[in-house]
């Protein structure tokens, strides 16, 4: 992992990790949506992404939806390319069989047409999370990663300079804009809102 890797950039007002490039952004104006995508998981980072999607591939397996396992059905988000990867998850998602479960951290400007507004048995998941828990919980990943890379020359920020620029939206993918995008479609019937209270009522069988 390079130093490029921690980079960010600016795009329409909006603060991008270096993983999401420009051109994996305007290529998504031309991702379709399939009929029997059943899932779509719209996220802000660290409000809950990998459990929901582990709960809905769970729940496609139970229906004999899908035979994939949690761990191939929940990808990385719809926008990157991580140093991992062979193709951007875009593509990658294009060679998958239906249902696929789409993951997605971007604004609702950003995202194609066949999530912004969806048709036919489409549903998309709208993860919404206490925006101080979500701070905090950024704060502490970035600090862990940083400790992972071994990245000394990206210092991560004091915790009064960190939460400054998660409200300034100096973070990426934003600030809670990004919430306000996604719930002015609460009324729309393809759209479903799950909060952090949800791990609450949920069990595993």
């Amino acid at each position: 992992m390079s130093a490029d890797d921690h980079a960010s950039w600016e795009h329409n007002g909006v603060t991008f990790p270096s993983h999401v490039t420009k051109e994996n952004l305007e290529a998504l104006n031309h991702f379709k949506i399939r009929d029997d995508d059943t899932s779509v998981l719209v996220s802000y980072p660290k409000t809950g992404t990998n459990f929901v999607g582990v709960t809905v591939a769970r729940i496609l397996q139970a229906g004999g939806k899908t035979e994939e396992s949690a761990d191939d059905m929940v990808t990385h988000p719809l926008e990157a390319t991580v140093p991992s990867a062979i193709l951007p998850t875009r593509l990658l998602l294009e060679e998958k069989s239906s249902p696929r479960l789409v993951l997605t951290h971007l604004p609702i400007e950003f995202v194609p047409k066949g999530i912004s507004k969806p048709q036919n048995k489409v549903k998309v998941l709208v993860t919404m999370r206490n925006p101080k828990d979500t701070a905090v919980s950024s704060f502490h990943y970035d600090k862990k990663l940083l400790e992972v890379t071994g990245l000394q020359h990206h210092p991560l920020l004091p915790w009064p300079e960190f939460a400054q620029s998660f409200l300034d939206g100096k973070v990426a993918w934003g600030d809670c804009d990004h919430v306000l995008g996604w719930w002015q479609m609460r009324d729309d019937p393809h759209f479903l809102f799950k909060y952090e209270d949800m791990k609450k009522v949920l069990i595993y069988t």
